[in-house]
């Protein structure tokens, strides 16, 4: 894939079907076309369904890899389907299904979200109060990737991996401009969590997609929301969009006696079990064995903590160190070091922890240089779902078994 230069419209991924007179089928399969398109468009819902759980994936990539086409038979039978890069315009123009990123910023300490105020310029929405930041995804790029790019595009952050929590895919569909602006877009939904607002001089922003930001409490932008105030692009808070708002509020708007219950609840299935070591009538040496005995196992120990949560190795080590500092983090790190991470075994490794539990860490470079600001603090992000990769090493085992596991469960 030959990229285009600076300046020039990027080749999107466009996944559409034409329709065929099919032939006859003798077995007809499981799966179903459940959703069809207007007009002349078609697409392999199901599939697209498979893929939300693989939203980190290019499809590209799996499509190359053969591990979706080689199992549709039936289907490349009947359908010709047809994988092309093409203009943003044209994506929007014809109401094509394609990939998007959307970021949203979140300082804790003030409990606001930050917005970008789209340029005047804009196809879509222009001048309206709208998300941190957004883009869509290019041939050849991932999510992160994509997320990446945008931010130090559109805001001049430059950011690490680990500072985007996937929160959920949503499928955004409208029509405006008089039907000459189409959106059929799935979009992938991440949240990075600030300790305090970032300094608004510390953005860089380019004047032909943003013309200033802010940061507004998360209660005055829902009720905003929620009376369709004509200055902020419109999100349903029932649909499922809303689940970012439930998020945050679910993190951040209880008192801890209710969690730490619950997890009292959880340490309270597991009974303690006291080891006592008998060294009588060992010798000089098998004390000396005994030794590296146990120094190897605190190594695997390390090992193994790496091997479930490789992409966050510090949260260990900071649930640890606060321990001390109340009950309820006491009991986060009894948990934590029962499972050794942050998905109970117990309740089908669902999270008792969230990124707001996470460790802080500090970004001095990330923007441009403010008098007086040390950088950007925030939380080490993990998805609230134990990533299919988990308990295998070395980490890029992740990636392999996210697909196998997409193409298996596949039913057709």
């Amino acid at each position: 894939m030959n990229y285009p230069e600076s300046g020039k419209p990027r080749p999107y991924l466009s996944l559409s079907l034409s329709l065929i007179p099919p032939p006859t089928v003798t077995s007809p399969p499981k799966t179903t076309l459940a959703h069809v398109l207007p007009q002349r468009h078609y697409l392999l819902s199901p599939l697209i369904w498979q893929l939300e759980s693989i939203p980190r994936m290019d499809l590209m990539s799996i499509i190359r890899k053969r591990l979706i086409i080689s199992k549709l038979p039936w289907i490349t039978s009947i359908f010709s389907v047809q994988l092309c890069s093409i203009p943003k315009g044209a994506v929007q123009r014809d109401g094509d299904y394609h990939r998007a990123v959307h970021v949203w910023f979140f300082a804790e300490s003030t409990q606001e979200l930050l917005l970008q105020r789209r340029a005047d310029c804009k196809d879509s929405w222009p001048g309206l109060w709208d998300i941190s930041s957004a883009g869509h995804i290019s041939v050849g790029d991932s999510s992160l990737i994509t997320v990446r790019r945008e931010l130090q595009e559109e805001l001049g952050l430059t950011l690490p991996n680990d500072a985007f929590e996937l929160l959920f895919v949503f499928l955004q569909q409208s029509v405006t401009n008089n039907g000459n602006f189409i959106n059929n877009e799935f979009d992938d939904v991440d949240l990075v969590t600030t300790v305090s607002p970032i300094p608004l001089e510390a953005f860089t922003l380019p004047e032909s997609e943003v013309s200033v930001v802010k940061y507004i409490s998360i209660e005055e932008y829902k009720q905003a929301l929620a009376k369709e105030d004509p200055k902020y692009v419109p999100y349903s808070l029932e649909g499922q969009y809303g689940q970012l708002f439930d998020i945050i509020m679910k993190r951040y708007h209880c008192n801890v006696e209710a969690p730490s219950l619950d997890l009292q609840k959880k340490i309270n299935r597991y009974a303690p079990m006291s080891l006592t070591a008998e060294l009588t009538g060992l010798t000089k040496e098998d004390k000396e064995a005994l030794v590296l005995l146990i120094h190897a196992a605190r190594m695997m120990d390390d090992i193994f903590h790496q091997q479930v949560l490789f992409s966050n190795p510090s949260l260990r080590d900071w649930l640890k160190g606060n321990a001390h500092k109340s009950h309820f983090d006491k009991l986060k790190w009894s948990y934590y070091s029962v499972n050794k991470s942050p998905w109970s075994c117990l309740d089908e490794n669902e999270a008792f922890l969230t990124t707001a539990d996470s460790a802080i860490r500090l970004l001095p470079e990330s923007t441009k240089s403010i008098p007086g600001w040390n950088g950007i603090e925030y939380k080490a992000a993990f998805s609230m779902k134990k990533p299919s990769g988990a308990n295998f090493y070395p980490s890029y085992m992740d990636k392999m078994v996210t697909m196998l596991q997409g193409y298996l469960t596949l039913e057709l």
